[in-house]
């Protein structure tokens, strides 16, 4: 490399100053040349002082020229020759730098899509009556609420997803997906389909297992969604309204989520990946092509405001179900909601941050019990509770059949109902 630019080096002098000496030459006195051809024979042009301050005028600029051509050529090659060192850009993977110390593998969405394709299915309801035509209501049943509130990835079109989680034909998805009085049908990656049978559901948690008849079945992976940061990237696989294995690209938008509208039943993960109707029970998937999630509700009236299930909580529900077919959870049966101190006080409550009861469900516990809407529930078994996330805690360490004791508040004073926790029902999606 050295050669060859000294090799530039020779030819820039030699060519550059050639050019300016011939251009000086040029231009130069007319008198001059005049007397030059006259005078062939006389007196060398040198030894005239004129004719040496004139060279050295020439000189001046050709040097500067000469310097610039050379610095030019320099980086010009310098240029080339770092261009054709450096990596290139069509390598599967590409190690971003985390922080200091660490590296992240980072896989193409196309690779990783492609991964995920296999174990992703498509999930068909079909009535059992012939003469039905009505769909089921895939919407997550919930108290009355604004808009505003999430909603399922689900509408009434009977269309879900779901990802292979056994060789043998075992596949997790949505609870809401799945309904009473209609067949269930999955359709695979490669096209072929297969009556599915239900072998459980956690309406609690908007979890179910399904199986169908066939073995050497393409298994996902599971990835550790507690370690995922916010920001980190999320893809989303699965067949919105019937587009099946359709990939959406988001990134982590949020952890430890919880959806009133779930009940805070579990914390979620929050992403902006795009999710729609018939998402619900696929995958969300990291840049490993891991899946970190269980796609399962977004946000009414919202753009990419999405939630999905962390994956160790799906796995656990999905073990249980598959041995037991289903997960006895304690149930109270009402609709809580949190205030703060200054919406207590307006009231009438003590000034401070406090959790009410919203709503109470027909022949539930807490109804049997005497709880009314409205009431304030200051302890749960002498436990001081400040919001409902605080209740639930309590309730969720408890079996069916067990009594609590609610201490309340009330506008004509304080009571202490006990009530008999229910076991969850199969009816509800939370």
């Amino acid at each position: 490399m050295w050669c060859f630019w000294a090799w530039q080096f020779w030819y820039h002098c030699r060519s550059h100053t050639c050019c300016c000496l011939h251009q000086a030459a040029d231009s130069s006195d007319p008198k001059r040349e005049s007397n030059m051809s006259e005078n062939s024979n006389g007196p060398s042009a040198a030894s005239d002082p004129t004719s040496a301050t004139n060279k050295d005028s020439i000189k001046k600029p050709v040097l500067i020229g000469l310097g610039v051509a050379m610095i030019a050529s320099a980086a010009f090659n310098i240029g080339i020759w770092y261009g054709m060192g450096l990596p290139s850009r069509d390598k599967q993977k590409t190690e971003i730098s985390e922080v200091p110390g660490s590296v992240q593998s980072v896989t193409p969405v196309a690779t990783v899509a492609s991964t995920a394709d296999p174990f992703v299915v498509t999930i068909h309801l079909t009535p059992i009556d012939p003469t039905k035509k009505k769909g089921p209501d895939l919407r997550l049943p919930m108290m009355p609420m604004p808009e505003s509130q999430p909603r399922s990835a689900q509408d009434r079109r009977p269309i879900g997803s779901g990802v292979i989680i056994g060789s043998d034909g075992y596949i997790l998805t949505s609870s809401h997906v799945l309904h009473a009085n209609f067949d269930v049908r999955v359709t695979l990656n490669d096209k072929r389909t297969f009556d599915a049978k239900i072998v459980g559901k956690d309406p609690f948690m908007d979890l179910a297992v399904i199986k169908i008849e066939a073995t050497g079945l393409p298994v996902a992976k599971f990835g550790d969604s507690s370690k995922m940061r916010v920001g980190d990237w999320a893809i989303a696989v699965g067949s919105p309204y019937g587009f099946d294995h359709s990939v959406t690209l988001g990134i982590i938008s949020g952890i430890g989520r919880s959806l009133e509208q779930m009940n805070n039943n579990t914390e979620m993960i929050q992403t902006d990946a795009a999710l729609n109707h018939g998402n619900s029970g696929g995958p969300l998937l990291n840049a490993q092509g891991e899946v970190i999630g269980i796609n399962t509700a977004v946000r009414n009236q919202a753009q990419n405001i999405s939630f999905a299930i962390p994956a160790e909580r799906a796995q656990s529900i999905a073990k249980e179900l598959e041995a037991h077919g289903s997960i006895a959870r304690p149930y109270l049966g009402i609709h809580m909601t949190d205030i703060d101190a200054q919406t207590a006080k307006a009231m009438g409550y003590p000034d401070e941050a406090c959790v009410i009861v919203a709503y109470v469900m027909p022949d539930s516990p807490c109804q049997k019990a005497g709880l009314d809407q409205y009431d304030l529930i200051e302890k749960v078994d002498e436990t001081p509770v400040k919001s409902a996330i605080d209740v639930r805690k309590i309730i969720q360490q408890h079996k069916p059949n067990d009594v609590l004791a609610f201490s309340l508040s009330r506008k004509d004073g304080h009571e202490v109902r006990k009530v008999k926790l229910g076991t969850y029902p199969e009816n509800l999606s939370y």
